[in-house]
């Protein structure tokens, strides 16, 4: 799953399921407590899926799109991967796909946990 991705790459000492449960629906992260609450703070704080998956899935973009070599580099040494010197000189898209499938896996698990979750 994303949450026990997201521990592991983090090196975070959090349980998985609770972590996961706390992705979907209204939960809020308050960074200064380090927690999770039902409420959003006069802060503005993001939703924890905002924070969690779709701040790090804009980064992958961005980065990849941007056609910065040493930065895909330090984002792919921060997720452990390791992507032959032929595929990054790919295009960009074809590119995108292939980190997108070396960070994530197959997209079938993409889509299970969608499914799973997702009403």
């Amino acid at each position: 799953s994303f949450a026990k991705m997201y521990t592991e790459v983090r090196g975070l000492q959090v349980d998985c399921e609770t972590f996961a449960e706390h992705l979907w629906g209204d939960f809020y992260f308050d960074p200064s407590k380090r927690s999770f609450t039902k409420k959003p703070s006069k802060s503005g704080y993001d939703r924890s899926f905002v924070e969690f998956v779709l701040h790090p899935l804009y980064k992958i973009y961005s980065t990849v799109i941007g056609e910065r070599q040493a930065q895909i580099q330090e984002l792919l040494d921060e997720f452990g991967v390791y992507l032959k010197p032929s595929t990054l000189g790919l295009d960009v898209k074809p590119m995108l796909k292939e980190i997108c499938k070396a960070i994530f896996g197959p997209a079938e698990g993409v889509v299970g946990m969608v499914c799973a979750h997702v009403p």
